[in-house]
């Protein structure tokens, strides 16, 4: 009778497979939550003064985003002590390359915020031009040598084409598109008539997942939480330096090549929303793809590899390639679908930004020179839509916006 009464082997086996898996579950649920904290972390998405220029400071009007100190003015002297005194050693080897370049005097004004904190000059109230606004992270945010930006660069070759606007550069350091899309209703208010939207390396190389495969979430959190011990103690500068310095090691048949064959990152979401609110507000939004010193189809030269950066989840130049067409065929695709403007300046680079590494000072940051090309080759795509309210094509301005800038 007891024995009957006993549970067989066979049901205390399948017990214990049942609490094993609800346990799992459970376990893996508390992963995914713990994951998505530790992942936001990692991408500075919960900012830290200790992760703030100094000429950046917290969101007065949206915790958690950070924007541009307002009234700001240095000379090329000034901006050298800041880099030095903050131990900016990437930033001051850049400045030094870039005023040795321009022949830019020590005493020149190189860098200002106008009153609203955009990077620039004070915003034009006139009315008398049209207004563009470029959305962006350092890419558009550009050199400290502000007159090199493609924003500036755009503005002097839409006046060149007749077009005359006045551009506003609404870039800031480190901002994925969710940090944009946080100040949708403050770009809405400016009333731009275009917005050129060219934002997207920050995103990228925080998507660790997408060469991961598949892995639970708690092996996730346990990855991630290893790369914050790592980052522990350690200051904004030497975590740089580290992605900068860290082995490079080229293989276009690597597995993770083949897992990111139909990438398209998550962000495009945050993209689509920025796209839509700006178009209902009577905007003609221009997405803009992201051209990397690093492509699938050109093996990296030594130089390339030697000041190139790779984010923390791989050491294969070849990985970055791969999520970057993936996430700019995902771009043409929503610019299509959604009928707005794109500026393919990936395909244009091809041939106007050739050889690659002279045109580039890490994997996605350019030059002076090649800031400007990118002003001038958006300047020319969005000109008819500046020229008049019949979008009449401004003078000079070519028909395709992936004409090559000479």
């Amino acid at each position: 009778m007891n024995a009957a009464a006993s549970p067989s082997r066979a049901t205390r086996a399948l017990f214990a497979l049942v609490v094993l898996v609800v346990t799992l579950a459970a376990a893996e649920g508390v992963g995914r939550v713990g994951y998505a904290l530790l992942d936001r972390a990692r991408e500075g998405r919960l900012p830290s003064k200790v992760f703030l220029k100094p000429y950046e400071m917290p969101d007065p009007e949206r915790p958690g985003n950070w924007v541009l100190r307002p009234d700001l003015a240095m000379t090329l002297a000034e901006a050298r002590e800041l880099m030095r005194k903050e131990g900016f050693v990437l930033s001051q080897q850049a400045l030094e390359r870039g005023a040795k370049t321009l022949g830019v005097p020590d005493g020149e004004v190189i860098f200002r915020t106008n009153a609203q904190g955009y990077k620039g000059p004070a915003l034009d109230r006139s009315g008398r031009r049209p207004r563009v606004l470029a959305i962006g992270d350092s890419c558009t945010f550009g050199t400290l040598f502000d007159h090199f930006t493609w924003p500036r660069s755009a503005e002097r070759e839409l006046a060149r084409l007749g077009a005359r606007a006045e551009v506003v550069n609404a870039g800031v350091n480190g901002y994925s598109p969710r940090n944009a899309l946080a100040r949708l209703d403050e770009f809405r208010a400016l009333g731009p008539r275009v917005a050129v939207v060219y934002i997207g390396w920050n995103a990228l190389f925080g998507d660790s997942r997408a060469v991961e495969g598949h892995m639970f979430a708690l092996q996730r959190a346990a990855r991630t939480v290893r790369s914050l011990l790592w980052m522990r103690g350690k200051t904004p500068q030497e975590i740089a330096l580290a992605s900068y310095h860290r082995p490079k090691h080229p293989d276009p048949d690597a597995p993770e090549i083949a897992r990111l064959a139909d990438y398209r990152p998550a962000f495009l979401s945050e993209v689509e929303a920025l796209a839509r609110g700006l178009g209902e507000a009577g905007t003609q939004v221009f997405l803009a793809t992201l051209p990397g010193l690093y492509v699938r189809d050109v093996v990296p030269t030594p130089r390339a590899l030697e000041f190139g950066h790779l984010p923390q989840f791989t050491e294969n130049p070849y990985v970055v390639a791969a999520m970057a067409e993936g996430a700019n065929a995902g771009l043409r695709e929503l610019a299509q679908r959604l009928g707005v403007g794109l500026v393919d300046l990936d395909a244009w680079s091809r041939e106007a930004l050739v050889p690659r590494d002279a045109f580039f000072i890490d994997s996605v940051h350019l030059t002076e020179q090649g800031q400007e090309r990118i002003g001038v080759q958006i300047a020319r795509a969005v000109a008819p839509h500046l020229a008049g309210a019949d979008g009449a094509q401004a003078a000079g301005a070519p028909r395709s916006a992936h004409e090559r800038t000479p």
